[in-house]
């Protein structure tokens, strides 16, 4: 009889413990790497998506602006992660580039470094175009168009509607990282309610391709 309560307890003491993990885990507190090697925690699904531009101009120094070179950047500011056993640098979860293709930053299912609040980093995607897209930058017109190129807009565009249907994302979810942090990024030469028209546009052409490819009757 002692052991099965003592086996009780300790069972109870376990799962009060499990419980305040999971509880810090959710407020969005940092988990020790220790636990979270013994206690693998599901990541919480994506409910939205920030965007954001890299503030630079397409070259430094001779090299492209690209995931590569933002990685590098984003490890001399200590933003690195440890996720599917793979260290990762950069921020950002996608980046596009002035041609509009897409290059993979972090892996979705890994919290990003780009918000400046944990809650976003860990519940929302983020994209970044390379690019200096803000009146008060120091490289917008210089080494920089004022405002992303059509290639990335498209590009941009088909992103975020691959996201929104994958993780059934609100269209209104899809926001500029000045709105939920005090920066100006993307900038005030994103045209952001033009992007926000595209993206619903986008949806709704692929909502009739899918039922005239899978027709309900």
């Amino acid at each position: 009889m002692r052991v099965f309560r003592a086996v009780a307890v300790v069972a109870l003491f376990v799962s009060i413990g499990l419980g305040i993990v999971w509880y810090l885990y959710r407020a969005g507190y940092p988990l020790p790497s220790s636990i979270t090697r013994i206690i693998p925690v599901r990541p919480p699904v994506p409910e939205g998506i920030l965007i954001h531009h890299s503030a630079t101009p397409f070259r430094l120094k001779g090299r492209m602006v690209d995931a590569r070179k933002i990685d590098e950047m984003h490890q001399q500011r200590g933003f690195s992660i440890v996720c599917g056993e793979k260290t990762y640098h950069i921020g950002y979860h996608y980046v596009i580039l002035p041609d509009g293709r897409i290059q993979p930053g972090r892996p979705e299912n890994c919290p990003g470094a780009h918000s400046g609040q944990s809650y976003y980093n860990q519940r929302y995607l983020g994209i970044c175009l390379v690019g200096d897209f803000d009146s008060h930058g120091r490289w917008n017109g210089r080494r920089s168009p004022k405002e992303p190129t059509p290639a990335q807009i498209q590009s941009l565009v088909k992103l975020c509607a691959k996201l929104i249907q994958k993780y059934n994302i609100p269209l209104q979810n899809v926001r500029r990282h000045r709105d939920v942090s005090q920066t100006y990024c993307p900038g005030d030469y994103f045209p952001y309610r033009r992007v926000q028209m595209l993206i619903a546009q986008e949806l709704e052409k692929r909502i009739q391709n899918a039922s005239v490819t899978h027709p309900t009757h």
